[in-house]
């Protein structure tokens, strides 16, 4: 029995040992997980999340500021410095030329721990020890793409936050649709050892047109005040709001919201830094005007020297024009017109009113409105920013001719003893208030023998001209006569057949009377027909313009 107890409490006491083991070791296994997990932690791979808020801009810009870019960078930092870039696979960056260099030098910033206004060190690279708002570096063989150059990471351990703003683009590269285009912007970070950035690319902007450009047509006739006869237009809408845009000035010392990271100002500025750095990088983030529109006038005929003008503004827009009225020079003129207050929470209009101050007997002026300044160029520029591309094409919007009444006489006759007297009266006298006229009438001869057309005295409103075939005639009760020059004119001896009169005024009516010599036997008379003027000749026997002058439907 003693040899079995031993035995017993042996074989316990062993049992008891394993126990105590594994209580242990469960214990050291949870102890060795957690210390792998923070040596895990501690060695996390440095990598950077990117984001973005992507505004509206315009499909007409060549220097558009798109939305921030914003890296928050966690993981264990590999210290040292890293190389920036981004680029764009649809379009080019056009960001404010701060220095031709080399290095070029851009107004896009790289801004560290979201730098506060105030404590701002600028630099251009190389950059210095205490840089915070780190300025870009463009090329012409990359120039889709701005760098940053020698940037320091955070310290081990520590996280970093980059924003990226003032990158400004050609918008026109991309299709201008009113549902808006995304542009996406790719962001790569060198270093010593890879950085990766998730995602390494992000939405930067949405492009869309904005602005709309109407013109309404105007037909002006020689013989009529050109105020009487009322303006041609051209009116501007803008698309979404905030398209029209400020630019206040913000030298030397700018405050919010331009200088505060992730600032929104909706003006054409950008991120301007605090304390201002010195020349030429004093012009970080600042726009050279505020939007501009521009009326351009084309092809306008000789005779017209200026154009006045008149403007009416919605939706709490207002604007000041470079010039009071637009001055013709080599057949064409313009007139800007810079923002000077606009509302950012709703969409405005101008519409600028157009009246020649003279009047040419023919032609037509070509009209066209657009965002300005106008530029071809899509690269980094000192000035202008921002400056736009001319998109909306010139069309009519005036016209001219002269004030005529086309008359008929169907058949006149001065042979075999008859004759046919034609008396044309100016009508444009009256009790209702039409405008008074006078001018000649050109009488272009159809029948045999050929006659060449012959030109009548001025009949002024109010006055006849009464004359014969045989011997022609003169305006009546005046001195003017159908002679000149010795040149019988108003007549045409022997001719038969019809006439048309041109008369350069409007509200000409007329009456033939055809009898034999001295009407003593047999004699008709009849009123002249009105031909519609509905060709768009400037000259000859068929009218000038369309829709003119008054026509009687006979």
């Amino acid at each position: 029995m003693k040899g079995n107890s031993h035995q017993f409490n042996f074989q316990f006491n062993k049992e008891k040992e394993m126990a105590e083991f594994r209580k242990w070791f469960l214990v050291l296994a949870v102890v060795a997980l957690l210390t792998s997990g923070a040596v895990s932690a501690n060695a996390q791979p440095f990598s950077c999340a990117a984001s973005a808020v992507p505004p509206l801009i315009r499909a007409e810009g060549l220097a558009e500021l798109v939305g921030d870019i914003v890296l928050q960078c966690t993981g264990t930092s590999p210290g040292g410095t890293a190389n920036f870039r981004v680029f764009f696979s649809q379009t080019v960056v056009t960001s404010r030329l701060l220095s031709s260099g080399p290095p070029v030098v851009t107004e896009a910033v790289l801004i560290r721990d979201e730098a506060p206004s105030g404590s701002q060190v600028t630099s251009a690279p190389p950059y210095t020890a205490t840089t915070n708002v780190y300025l870009g570096q463009w090329s012409s063989a990359t120039p889709w793409a701005v760098d940053w150059l020698g940037v320091p990471l955070p310290a081990p351990g520590s996280p970093g936050i980059y924003r990226i703003r003032n990158v400004r683009v050609d918008a026109t590269a991309l299709p201008a649709s009113t549902i808006p285009v995304p542009l996406q912007a790719f962001v790569s970070i060198s270093a010593v050892t890879s950085i990766p950035v998730i995602p390494n690319q992000v939405t930067v902007a949405y492009v869309t047109p904005g602005l709309s450009v109407s013109v309404t047509r105007r037909s002006y006739k020689q013989c009529l005040s050109p105020t009487a006869q009322g303006a041609a237009s051209v009116t501007f809408t803008e698309l979404f709001a905030s398209a029209f845009r400020l630019a206040p000035s913000i030298l030397p010392n700018p405050g919010a919201p331009y200088s505060v990271p992730g600032g929104v100002n909706f003006t054409e500025h950008g991120f301007a830094p605090n304390p201002t750095p010195s020349v030429p990088l004093d012009q970080t983030g600042i726009a050279t005007q505020a939007t501009q529109l521009i009326v351009e006038l084309t092809g306008v005929p000789g005779g017209v020297s200026s154009v006045s003008f008149s403007t009416t503004t919605t939706g709490g827009l207002a604007v000041t024009p470079t010039s009071g009225t637009i001055t013709i020079s080599g057949g064409s003129g313009s007139v800007t017109f810079t923002v000077t207050a606009t509302n950012t929470t709703g969409t405005e209009s101008l519409t600028v009113d157009l009246t020649p101050t003279t009047l040419p007997s023919s032609g037509s002026v070509l009209i066209a409105g657009n965002f300005a300044p106008l530029s071809t160029t899509a690269t980094p520029l000192a000035t202008p920013v921002p400056r736009f591309r001319r998109v909306y094409p010139a069309v009519e919007g005036m016209t001219f001719g002269t004030c005529r009444t086309l008359l008929l006489f169907p058949f006149v006759t001065n042979v075999a003893g008859w004759d046919t007297g034609i008396a044309i009266s100016n009508t444009s006298s009256d009790p209702i208030g039409t405008p008074a006229q006078a001018a000649a009438c050109r009488l272009h001869y159809y029948g045999t023998p050929t006659v060449a057309a012959q030109t009548t005295p001025v009949i002024s409103n109010g006055e006849q001209l009464a004359f014969t075939l045989s011997s022609g005639g003169g305006v009546v009760g005046t001195t003017k006569t159908c002679a000149a020059t010795g040149t019988l004119q108003c007549a045409a001896p022997g001719f038969q057949g019809y006439i048309i009169a041109v008369c350069d005024f409007q509200f000409a009516h007329a009456f033939a009377f055809v009898s034999d010599l001295g009407a003593s036997r047999v004699a008709h008379g009849y009123l002249a027909l009105v031909i519609p003027d509905r060709t768009p000749r400037a000259d000859g026997p068929h009218g000038s313009s369309n829709g003119h002058g008054e026509q009687l439907g006979n």
